[in-house]
């Protein structure tokens, strides 16, 4: 991937304005300028045209971000296919732990527990120890049966400590009531 990321965001309508103006005349089309008119149409809530900049600026030349620009879109749009897109990002940027429970929320949404087990085995350390990222795989693995493992993940270390959590958000609790459930419906 490129060694900077994007510096910043400007959605307002004089900066579309420019932007597009850019394009038009072809000076400016390359995949920054095209992945920032995919944030814009994003920010605008334009699903199809995020879709199309965030396309085109992988066509340019595919990077971490319009990857990540295509999963969200695809997200907001509800579509399954948001998860190979942001399996891709995070391949591009496999240390960044942000993106890393990003790619896990998508993975419990659509209920992926298999893929969430399995994608653990071959994150970087700095995911491994993610306590957020450690609660999809434990909540996997109960969703999967599988109660001593995501006991485990519950349970070592002294306890699972899940960082910036939100208000109402109940994580932790979700988890032991799914282990239980599982044990339950070993035991019949």
């Amino acid at each position: 991937p490129p060694a900077v990321g994007p510096y910043s965001y400007l959605t307002s309508a004089p900066w579309v304005s420019l932007l597009e103006g850019s394009l038009r005349q072809g000076r400016g089309e390359n995949w920054y300028a095209c992945y920032h008119r995919g944030v814009m149409a994003f920010a605008e809530e334009d699903m199809p045209l995020a879709l199309h900049w965030f396309n085109r600026s992988r066509e340019l030349k595919e990077t971490p971000w319009n990857v990540y620009g295509l999963a969200m879109s695809y997200f907001t749009l509800g579509d399954e296919r948001c998860l190979e897109h942001m399996r891709t990002a995070l391949e591009g940027l496999p240390d960044q732990v942000e993106l890393g429970r990003e790619y896990m929320k998508l993975l419990l949404r659509f209920e992926r527990y298999e893929e969430a087990e399995r994608s653990f085995e071959g994150m970087t350390p700095p995911l491994k120890e993610d306590g957020f990222i450690r609660y999809g795989v434990a909540f996997s693995l109960a969703r999967l049966g599988k109660c001593g493992e995501a006991e485990k993940f519950l349970y070592d270390r002294g306890g699972l400590v899940i960082p910036d959590l939100r208000e109402e958000e109940n994580h932790l609790a979700d988890l032991w009531h799914a282990i239980e459930e599982a044990k339950a419906a070993k035991e019949g």
